[in-house]
């Protein structure tokens, strides 16, 4: 799942907090932690970044599609074979 953060340095340190781990990976404009027994992915992407995200409709269309409300989610049941 990834949110993007107009401040991302307090973002990183809210969720470290909140959270109680550090970011698993950091790099200028991502914040990364890795959560659960299964390592799922949590990001964050600095807002400054938002013009380089995909506009108009997200393709392709559906339950995998991308979200334009900010975040994005992927979710691969282990049963489905994915």
């Amino acid at each position: 799942m990834t949110f993007w953060a107009a401040d991302l340095e307090a973002a990183q340190s809210w969720y470290t907090e909140f959270l109680g781990i550090e970011p698993y990976y950091h790099r200028p404009g991502y914040v990364e932690f890795r959560l659960g027994d299964y390592q799922h992915e949590f990001g964050i992407i600095d807002t400054r970044y938002a013009h380089l995200a995909p506009q108009g409709p997200a393709r392709p269309t559906g339950p995998r599609a991308p979200s334009r409300t900010g975040t994005w989610t992927i979710w691969r049941p282990r049963w489905s074979g994915c």
